[in-house]
């Protein structure tokens, strides 16, 4: 009976999945039968089309689709689409002239660069294939998370001595409070090239969030003789001062390390011409 029904076990998912991809087919064919070729919907039906197609492994009939609504109305996302099908069926060519299309319309489309570095890296064009995928990290602020961070690690994991790449994986973890990711990362960095001034920043700013005044005193303290520009260095004391003032506490005086801290970013701010800045940190210093 009915209790039989409920211990049953649940159908296979593979199946669920294909009846349902049936279903919408059978839903969405009678609507594209019905539009005419100048109905503004038609573009958008024949996408939707396309993607059930995608989605049920008939590839070649979602590129046809694809490309019918292209010619009918320009579109960023489904240029990335086609891309994407052309690339699965192996046609690198035409796979790279849909991600440029797209790039036409807007150079920083963070999705046309990630394709175009699948394509790179499909045809065994490592160090263009690394150039895309720190494009399409740069340019990918909007995407989520997760799509961000696949990003990265796709990249890392084909040169995991790409500093720049791993820097900006770091400095993206760090901001979104993965501290202890953001750290090991740094610290990879730091093992080839203990010369990366924006590690040791990087660093230094993690164990500030993480109330880690005196691990960030020492990392920024080795970024010192890393910099080579006054602005660097303000950056560098502000960092500095923001820990000192976490050792000495809220509305507690700074302790004498503290102190020679604020002098130095008084006289820095002089040098660059920031005499405002530099008028307030001697008040600071004289607790006005």
């Amino acid at each position: 009976g009915q209790l039989d029904e409920m211990n049953e076990p649940p159908a296979d998912a593979a199946a669920q999945r294909a009846n349902a991809l049936d279903r919408a087919r059978e839903l969405l064919q009678p609507l594209l039968d019905a539009l005419t070729e100048d109905d503004p919907d038609l573009p958008f039906a024949l996408v939707a089309m396309a993607d059930l197609e995608a989605l049920s492994g008939n590839l070649e009939v979602s590129r046809d689709l694809y490309i019918r609504s292209l010619e009918l109305l320009e579109d960023i996302e489904v240029y990335v689409k086609l891309g994407d099908v052309y690339l699965e069926l192996g046609q690198h060519e035409e796979a790279r002239e849909a991600f440029e299309s797209a790039l036409e319309i807007d150079g920083t489309f963070a999705r046309a660069h990630l394709g175009l570095a699948h394509v790179f890296r499909a045809e065994g064009n490592i160090e263009q294939a690394l150039v895309k995928y720190e494009d399409a990290f740069e340019h990918g602020r909007n995407l989520d998370y997760l799509d961000r961070y696949a990003i990265a690690a796709e990249a890392l994991e084909l040169d995991p001595n790409n500093i720049s790449m791993r820097l900006n994986f770091a400095n993206f973890l760090g901001n979104g409070n993965v501290f202890t990711a953001a750290l090991r990362e740094y610290n990879t960095i730091l093992e080839q090239d203990e010369g990366v001034l924006d590690a040791h920043l990087g660093m230094g700013k993690v164990h500030i969030s993480k109330l880690q005044f005196e691990e960030a005193i020492e990392s920024l303290r080795s970024a010192e003789g890393l910099s080579d520009s006054v602005q660097q260095d303000i950056e560098i004391y502000e960092l500095l001062r923001q820990a000192e003032r976490g050792i000495a506490g809220p509305g507690q005086p700074m302790l004498e390390s503290g102190q020679e801290v604020v002098y130095q970013l008084a006289i820095l701010y002089l040098q660059d011409g920031r005499l405002v800045d530099s008028f307030n940190m001697l008040g600071e210093l004289s607790g006005r």
